[in-house]
């Protein structure tokens, strides 16, 4: 058959997927076809020429190829069913066979981990389980043992603990007691603390407290305010470095004393504050010891300025009354004799006159002898009037008036001695109650006393203003204060203490009596007043004068 011819015939009976294979050329088997199998294979009657060829095709029915599979495959499953249900019941029973045993092996289990360790399991099956299951019971027989044993152990500890615990009970409630007790006793003590802590800090006396070495270690308020010193700045600090250099000595002693005898008391020394004004003070002091050894100090230090203060005026209160009774009998016995010499003088005088014998020598003498019998009589007088301090006629006075008019009586002499008069007055000034004629005196001895300290010029500065202070009570009051203060040559701490003093004088001789400022001060006593005076040998002298505002 031709190859066109044959490809009309291929491509009529077959479709065209399949056609197309079995002209490709190659042999083949087709399986895709729904109802056969197709194997072919081409044939070339002439080699030479590839283009025509013929091709073999053998279609085999899908039903007449397999159905000796299919009867087959029938078989099979029939088989296979038969022999599984077979396996199904065999598996049921080995399963019941072995599963009773370990049924009770896992209740009995269950039952002791319940708690019943008496449970035995009864396996007799002759193989493993059964060994399992008397394991399993020998298991349960020695819980059960140490299950006893343990028992009795945990009612023994139980007891024990029961016991330790009402002993824990009763050493709380003890504890609890004690704590309550602590508690009030600590309140207490921090109450007592901050009582003492108060006194101290509140003190009217300066507390302090010294270690083995001399340093401060505690200073209360008062010491702070009496010195200067911050709180910081005092603690640390030795305690040699406030004492007054004149009181070393005996103040080390002082603490020797303490060390070796405990305590010491009422004994007097001087600080210096730390601008480096001294000021007199009283201590009371005791050791601190621990465990039997000196560790430091603890002092009690009053303030004694003001004591010292009355006690000078005291002194010199009584050196005065000394002084006037004894001036008064000088004076007395003095001024007869010296009246009978002044009136024979008197006399003499009197006839050289009517003689004209005016200027011989004898004459001369008889006028420089009336002249010293005159100077006797002024200091009589003087001795008189300071023996006699008669009481002053008080009346409201004004400080500022009263200055001015002594100053206007010395204006004289302050213009020749070319001294400079600077005023500053306190306006107004509150009035006081004083004889104002003495005030007069004791102002006129003071600008005299500053004129003569000036022979070459200078200032004088005279101030007023009303200051709180201390009376001699103690109490504090209001005072009107006047300060002379003078550029003069200023007094010596050696002669200070001693310008009150009656007949003292640094003045040469027949320049004073020395009972000016004698007589001044009494007045100013009887005016209860002060009279204090400040001096720098070269700077000058300040007098200062303070009367109280009101007088009962």
């Amino acid at each position: 058959t031709a190859a066109h011819e044959t490809n009309s015939n291929i491509k009529a009976d077959y479709p065209t997927e399949i056609a197309s294979q079995l002209l490709s050329g190659s042999p083949g088997t087709i399986t895709e076809a729904s109802d056969a199998i197709i194997s072919y294979t081409p044939i070339f009657p002439k080699i030479s020429v590839k283009e025509d060829f013929w091709v073999l095709v053998n279609v085999e029915p899908k039903r007449a190829l397999f159905s000796s599979v299919v009867a087959y495959r029938k078989i099979f499953a029939v088989v296979v069913f038969v022999a599984l249900l077979a396996a199904f019941g065999l598996s049921i029973g080995l399963a019941r066979h072995l599963s009773a045993p370990l049924v009770k092996l896992r209740d009995g289990a269950n039952l002791i981990a319940q708690g019943n360790l008496r449970h035995r399991l009864d396996i007799r099956t002759g193989d493993e389980i059964q060994q399992l299951a008397d394991e399993f019971n020998k298991m349960a027989e020695a819980l059960n043992k140490s299950y006893s044993n343990l028992e009795a152990k945990v009612q023994e500890k139980t007891a024990q603990l029961q016991k330790a615990y009402d002993q824990l009970q009763s050493q709380q409630q003890e504890l609890k007691s004690a704590y309550e007790q602590l508690k009030t006793t600590h309140q207490q003590l921090q109450e007592s603390e901050e009582k003492y802590s108060d006194i101290v800090e509140n003190a009217y006396d300066m507390i302090n407290t010294l270690d083995a070495e001399g340093n401060i270690t505690s200073a209360n308020k008062r010491q702070l305010e009496t010195l200067g010193y911050r709180e910081d700045e005092i603690i640390g600090l030795n305690i040699e470095n406030i004492i007054a250099p004149n009181y070393l000595q005996v103040t080390r002693e002082a603490i020797r004393k303490v060390m070796t005898e405990g305590s010491i008391s009422d004994f007097e020394t001087a600080l210096i504050t730390k601008t480096g004004k001294v000021i007199p003070v009283e201590v009371n002091a005791s050791a601190i010891l621990k465990d039997g050894k000196y560790v430091g100090l603890r002092s009690i230090t009053r303030d004694i300025t003001r004591r010292k203060e009355l006690e000078a005026q005291l002194l010199q209160s009584e050196k005065l009354s000394s002084i006037g009774r004894l001036a008064a009998g000088v004076a007395h016995e003095i001024n007869n004799p010296i009246g009978v010499i002044s009136m024979f003088i008197q006399m003499l005088l009197e006839e050289k006159r009517k003689r004209g014998e005016l200027e011989d020598s004898e004459f001369n003498k008889l006028k420089v002898i009336e002249s010293q019998a005159e100077q006797i009589s002024e200091i009589t007088k003087n001795l008189l009037e300071f023996s006699r301090q008669s009481e002053p006629h008080l009346r409201p006075v004004n400080i500022n008036d009263t200055i001015e008019e002594t100053l206007a009586v010395v204006e004289p002499q302050v213009s020749r001695q070319k001294i400079k008069v600077s005023r500053s007055f306190q306006s107004p000034l509150p009035q006081v109650m004083a004889d104002n004629g003495q005030l007069k005196q004791v102002f006129m001895n003071v600008i005299l006393n500053a004129c003569d300290a000036m022979p070459e010029g200078g200032e004088l500065t005279v101030t007023t203003a009303t200051r709180r202070k201390k009376a001699s009570n103690g109490e504090l009051r209001d005072f009107v204060e006047i300060r002379f203060a003078d550029t003069g040559c200023g007094i010596s701490q050696e002669h200070l203490s001693k310008v009150f003093e009656p007949f003292f004088s640094t003045k040469g001789p027949g320049e004073g009596t020395g009972l000016g400022l004698a007589v001044s001060y009494g007045i100013v006593k009887n005016h209860k007043g002060s009279f204090e005076v400040e001096s720098k040998e070269g700077v000058g002298t300040t007098f200062i004068i303070s009367f109280p505002i009101s007088i009962c």
